[in-house]
């Protein structure tokens, strides 16, 4: 099987910074990183309605917008550190 992978380490991070303590604190490099990953499986497929592939449509990729007002930080750093001493993962 000739699969191309990417590896990426994201330095001080633990497991479960990727999906609570980072998007707590605002922080959606993963997500950034896994959408661009996306963008560039999707590169030249041609999407129709639902995600199906079909021959007559241009798919449109649009960036990822980090300055979202969805993507802020939804409590304060404290709250998280603390959050993260008490994590018994």
């Amino acid at each position: 099987m000739d699969i191309p992978v990417v590896t990426k380490f994201y330095n001080g991070w633990s497991h479960t910074d990727p999906i609570l303590e980072a998007p707590m604190r605002g922080n959606h490099l993963y997500h950034c990183d896994i959408f661009d990953l996306v963008c560039l499986w999707i590169d030249g497929m041609e999407l129709c309605k639902h995600g199906a592939v079909c021959e007559s449509v241009e798919p449109t990729l649009v960036a990822f917008d980090q300055s979202h007002p969805k993507l802020q930080s939804i409590c304060p750093k404290v709250l998280v550190e603390l959050a993260r001493i008490c994590n018994p993962f």
